[in-house]
């Protein structure tokens, strides 16, 4: 076996295309052309150098690393001022009892150029590779504070989606992306639901003459549209809308991008409907009347014989169109909060017997009974004695209204007692037509809710006033009918403590 020279290994070690270095603890004993072509030194230049003189970085701390792991990643610095990111095996290669190690490169990647003068000071820190951790570190620092600023915008922006009372939802392609919470309580779809749906799953039209709001946005120059709809509810409920729709972008670029705003609009169109309807039957309240006053009029002027009866006509007619008024103005009052109410502590059953005595000769000519269950023991409350009167004489009239002859309306009274209040109950029940079931609980205590026929036994105010007095009162008024069957109106007044204290001494109440 032939043992090559020193010359003939230098020769096979310099053949090998990857470079190879040969280094003893930190000095460089011999690198091949490829590793002498890598770093640009000439290969002499190498075997005089050492790690420090190639690594930007903390020597000390990479080497122990690279020892300890046989191989790792290094920073290299080339003598035209390039900078490598390397990666290399470490091999032990003793020899004559020493420790000799044996670098292998695996990659070797270009970072940066310099032209800069290659400076190495005594910390082992060369001045470009400080300069780039330096902006890396503060290009990292400023992103991370950006991403937290973005962060901390997106929750702030969340937070106001998800808690302002108005509905919100983003579309592309005129298809549901985003709906805030709000919007999905408005029509009781999830988010899920309506991801991918139309605005057509919704919207119903209010009226055939309805421009579609997406053909305003795109025809307006300003890029918004308003417009009022309806939407069905999942549960099968309609609700109004005003919709403000932005559109993102110009018009016509891919995909269609808009955000509506929806502002339910539905108290505001029903208020709008009871106005136009109170109009409407306060005409008809009125115009009745009218007739029959100028009707009677004529009737003078062609029979003076009878002008006296004519002219009680006239009063009564008066009287009801006088009635009506006051009516009116005494509901307006009531709703300004103007009435006061003139309080004291007062029996209950002498104002429900006024009230009934008011009315027997009207529930008489119609074949109505009017019948009371109240007890002996009298019941004393804190009221202002006219206001009731009046409650409880309108709740007759509506009763009345509603019987058919040779039936019954029963005025109860009673005090109750529940953990922490005493109240008063009073209670109007008929075997009437009863109410229709779109009118309660609420909507019957509306003015006009039902018309009245144009004369003083009704007019149209009779619930409403009842509802006010007994608001302004503290309590609280509730009306049950099964229409065929009959209504029942029941009134809690609440006694204060003087009130309930006071019943104590009440006396019986004569039969």
């Amino acid at each position: 076996m032939v043992i090559p020279n020193t010359t003939s290994l230098a020769l096979i070690v310099n053949s090998v295309a990857t470079p190879l270095i040969l280094f003893h603890q930190e000095h460089l004993l011999l690198a091949n052309s490829a590793a002498s072509e890598l770093l640009a030194y000439p290969a002499e230049a190498l075997s005089r150098m050492t790690w420090y003189h190639l690594i930007p970085q903390n020597t000390e701390n990479t080497l122990q690393k690279l020892f300890a792991n046989q191989g790792g990643q290094l920073w290299l610095m080339t003598a035209n001022g390039q900078l490598l990111d390397s990666e290399w095996a470490i091999q032990p290669a003793p020899y004559a009892g020493q420790h000799y190690f044996m670098a292998t490169l695996r990659r070797a990647v270009t970072v940066a150029n310099t032209h800069m003068e290659k400076t190495l000071p005594n910390n082992h820190e060369n001045a470009l590779f400080k300069r780039l951790r330096q902006y890396s570190q503060k290009l990292e620092t400023l992103v991370n504070t950006r991403n937290q600023e973005l962060q901390e915008e997106r929750r702030r922006l969340q937070i106001i989606l998800d808690t302002v009372r108005e509905g919100i939802f983003y579309m592309e392609d005129y298809t549901f992306q985003y709906a805030n919470p709000a919007f999905c309580r408005m029509v009781g779809y999830s988010l899920s639901e309506l991801a991918g749906q139309t605005l057509s799953l919704l919207r119903i039209p209010i009226d055939t003459a309805e421009v579609d709001p997406f053909l305003l946005l795109l025809l307006d120059e300003e890029s918004k549209a308003r417009n009022e709809t309806g939407l069905r509810c999942r549960d099968g409920r309609i609700i109004y809308v005003r919709l403000t729709f932005t559109l993102v972008g110009n018009p016509g670029e891919q995909p269609t991008r808009v955000v509506a705003a929806v502002h339910d609009i539905t108290a505001e169109r029903q208020l709008q409907e009871q106005r136009s309807r109170f109009i409407a039957n306060a005409a008809h309240e009125l115009r009745t009347p009218l007739t029959s006053f100028g009707l009677r009029l004529h009737m003078i002027r062609k029979q003076p014989e009878k002008a006296a009866q004519h002219l009680d006509n006239l009063e009564r007619v008066t009287a009801y169109m006088k009635h009506l008024v006051e009516e009116m103005v005494d509901l307006t009052r009531f709703e300004k909060g103007i009435i006061e109410l003139n309080r004291a502590i007062t029996p209950m059953q002498p104002l429900i017997l006024e009230a009934m005595t008011t009315y027997e000769p009207v529930a008489r000519q119609k074949q109505i009974s009017l019948v009371h269950e109240m007890p002996k023991q009298k019941i004393v409350a804190d009221v202002d004695r006219h206001r009731i009167v009046q409650l409880v004489a309108n709740l007759i009239v509506n009763a009345i209204q509603d019987s058919t002859p040779q039936s019954a309306i029963t005025i109860r009274l009673q005090q109750l007692s529940e953990p922490g209040v005493d109240y008063v109950l009073v209670e109007v029940e008929d075997t009437g037509e009863g109410i229709p079931a779109e009118l309660l609980p609420d909507a019957i205590f509306a003015p006009f809710s039902r018309p009245g026929n144009g004369n003083h036994r009704n007019t149209a105010f009779g619930l409403a006033l009842a509802r006010e007095i007994v608001t302004l009162h503290g309590g609280i008024i509730r009306a049950q009918s099964i229409v065929g069957t009959g209504s029942i109106f029941s009134v809690y007044l609440p006694l204060p403590a003087e009130a309930a204290d006071a019943q104590q001494w009440a006396t019986p109440s004569p039969d």
